[in-house]
């Protein structure tokens, strides 16, 4: 299942649910969480985890990305959600 990641508040939640088959793409606020100085990187480390370019260019944190993530551009995007049979958005 790919988990499609709006806001910092769902992280927990979506960790309870990820499983070694699942992604997590942090787009719109989320993006904050793939800076490795970020209180709730801890969770995501140890996930498959992108981040949105253009989110995270929007924020100013494409220098702040940790090396560890995927940068996905919104063509890769479309792959990951033609990929994954499944996608749940958590706003």
């Amino acid at each position: 299942m790919l988990h499609i990641l709006k806001s910092l508040q769902q992280i927990a939640q979506v960790a309870a649910m990820f499983s070694a088959n699942d992604e997590i793409l942090l787009t719109e606020e989320a993006v904050y969480a793939a800076n490795s100085h970020h209180p709730v990187f801890p969770i995501i480390k140890s996930m498959k985890c992108s981040v949105l370019k253009n989110d995270a260019q929007a924020r100013a944190m494409m220098n702040r990305v940790s090396p560890s993530l995927t940068v996905v551009d919104y063509e890769q995007f479309v792959q990951l959600t033609a990929y994954y049979d499944k996608s749940l958005t958590w706003e």
